[in-house]
């Protein structure tokens, strides 16, 4: 009878030990503060985040096992918290999720649920600046050091490829949150933007009541008027690095195949040389009116003292700030005596302050501006490049500066088209969705898109994409997609029932009823001077061609090749049809920014 109690008595114990958290991970604090051990390369580092309990349990040392979020919960039931797939997939590739909302909101305990769930994750908080042996002690005079080094964090974490990142501030303005999207977008990050769905998150009153470092209702309401909405550039399935990469080798291997199978592709290259010329002049004489005159509200006496465009770029993406130019060697780019006077002007200049976000941008106008010049260069020495072969017929026909290039440079102009479509990027690729248009020319429905019930839910889900075909151009390089029925509540392309009607038009046949989501594909590369829209444009055409060649019953030619089979149908418009599609994972979320003219691949 003894044994049998003790034995009882065992088992009871066990599983109060087993319902009640570990003493190593947690402890009960007073003044509902949350602090965190988060351990970081330079040692044990605090953090602190807003709690709604008077009295909560704080992680000590590891973190308590996975556990399981209620779907049922519309506070909670984020696809990243609650489904398997989603956040298996996260876990194996990268995200940074950027918290919105004010004191007492819930934003913690999202970040809380997001740390449990995601282990190997880094929080980064500007008020982890203020936890002074274990307590908060804010001091408004250091916010801006807070917030400093909340980014140094961050900027290591996203350096070490830390797979999961937490931007936890309020992040009430745009502003607030556009260096940690300019991060993400360097570092191959999606952003998942989360705010709280809790019912009080826009009542003033009760967040005074339940936030913990004593903000009052009349702040809070301050900070809920001015807060804005962010709207994404565009939104889409965003494919990790590795996956990104398998997509580029396929591109490359597509484009050879091409090469190989069909040489008069090669030449079609080469004649489109000067239109391509053309196209470059005209992107970088854009990018540098656009550099100049944004940063000229900065530094205006830059442009008289460096009227050189290339040089001007090289100046100002060293230099950034004006007030660093003391302490820049500017050697490398400009004579001692510009150098002087580029020092002095910059010390007594006239112009005015500049934000972080916009020294950003420019500094990316700055290497655009760099990169185009270059290529510009090679492509001119290209053109240039005096006869050498003995073929009379192809310089009558095409003259001399193409002729010499398609007769004595043809393995030179295939390598340059590798380099060109830049098939060796360390960017990662996506699919969009929705094209959001700018503040001054919206998109149609860009209004209502994120508000769709659709949306709402599958933001920061993953989805299957399915390639079955690759588009080769000599302006673009892109991978057809198949959507899943889910993928298409979520996919808008007005360009797709505008084509649809013009082929009616042009075809005199209104039974021409096209797939929907026919346009849907991931741009793999463009060459430099080319928007990625172009290569929406050129998969359309293809698919039209298609189309018309089988209603008028026009020949198409088709070669076998390694991948499958390649049609030509049309002069430059080839297309490879996989004999073995692949299918891909991608995170559906938006694109915010990060980069000046990182424009949309449709």
């Amino acid at each position: 009878m003894i044994v049998l109690f003790h034995e009882l008595y065992i088992i009871v114990q066990t599983v109060i030990q087993w319902l009640r958290p570990p003493k190593h991970h947690l402890k009960q604090i007073k003044h509902g503060k949350h602090v965190k051990f988060d351990d970081d390369l330079d040692g044990r580092k605090e953090e602190v985040v807003e709690e709604m309990e008077t009295a909560v349990f704080v992680e000590m040392e590891g973190r308590p096992p996975d556990f399981s979020v209620d779907r049922y919960d519309k506070t909670v039931n984020f696809p990243f918290l609650c489904d398997e797939r989603t956040i298996l997939h996260i876990k194996h590739s990268k995200t940074m999720f950027i918290m919105r909302g004010v004191s007492g909101s819930g934003k913690s305990t999202l970040v809380r649920l997001i740390g449990n769930i995601y282990r190997d994750s880094r929080i980064c908080s500007a008020d982890q600046y203020f936890i002074k042996n274990g307590e908060y002690q804010f001091d408004k005079s250091n916010l801006s050091i807070a917030h400093e080094k909340c980014g140094e964090k961050a900027k290591k974490a996203c350096l070490n490829g830390v797979p999961v990142i937490v931007i936890d501030n309020t992040n009430v303005k745009r502003w607030e949150m556009s260096s940690y999207l300019a991060l993400a977008f360097t570092n191959n990050y999606p952003v998942v933007i989360v705010q709280p769905r809790t019912p009080w998150s826009k009542d003033a009153d009760k967040l005074a009541e339940l936030n913990s470092h004593g903000v009052t209702a009349d702040i809070i309401r301050r900070k809920l008027r001015s807060f804005e909405d962010v709207t994404a550039l565009y939104y889409g399935w965003f494919i990790d690095e590795k996956q990104s990469n398998m997509i580029y080798q396929l591109g490359r291997k597509s484009l050879e195949e091409c090469l190989r199978v069909f040489p008069q592709f090669k030449d079609l290259l080469l004649f489109q040389s000067p239109d391509l010329l053309e196209a470059v002049e005209k992107e970088m004489d854009d990018c540098i009116l656009k550099c100049t005159e944004w940063y000229g509200w900065h530094f205006p006496e830059l442009k008289k003292l460096v009227p050189n465009s290339l040089i001007y770029a090289r100046v100002v993406k060293q230099l950034g700030h004006r007030k660093n130019a003391n302490t820049i060697n500017f050697s490398n780019i400009l004579p001692r005596k510009q150098e002087n006077d580029l020092k002095f002007a910059a010390k007594h200049s006239m112009g005015k302050d500049i934000s972080d976000e916009d020294l950003i941008l420019i500094t990316d106008l700055c290497v655009q501006i760099i990169e185009l010049t270059e290529f510009k260069d090679n492509l001119e020495e290209f053109i240039r490049n005096p006869m050498t072969g003995n073929s009379p017929a192809v310089t009558e026909h095409v003259g001399q500066v193409i002729g010499s290039l398609l007769i004595s440079h043809a393995d030179t102009v295939e390598q340059k088209m590798y380099e060109n479509f830049k098939l060796n990027s360390p960017k990662i690729l996506h699919c969009t969705a929705m094209f959001m248009g700018t503040r001054r020319n919206p998109a149609p429905n860009s209004d209502t898109y994120p508000k769709q019930d659709i949306v709402q839910k599958s933001y920061g889900s993953v989805y299957d994409l399915k390639i079955t075909r690759i588009t080769v151009t000599p302006r673009t390089i892109g991978a057809k997609v198949q959507l899943s029925k889910q993928c298409l509540k979520l996919y808008e392309k007005p360009q797709e029932k505008e084509r649809e009607i013009n082929l009616r038009t042009i075809m005199s046949h209104n039974s021409v009823s096209l797939e929907f989501g026919r346009a849907a594909h991931v741009t793999i590369g463009t060459v430099p001077g080319i928007s990625p829209v172009t290569t929406n444009e050129d998969l359309l055409d293809i698919l039209d061609a298609e189309m018309k060649s089988n209603i008028e019953n026009i020949p198409i030619t088709v070669r076998k090749c390694a991948l499958g089979t390649i049609q030509n149908v049309g002069k430059d418009l080839f297309i490879v049809n996989l004999d073995s599609p692949i299918t891909v994972q991608g995170l559906y979320t938006g694109f915010y920014g990060g980069s000046f003219n990182n424009s949309p691949k449709k």
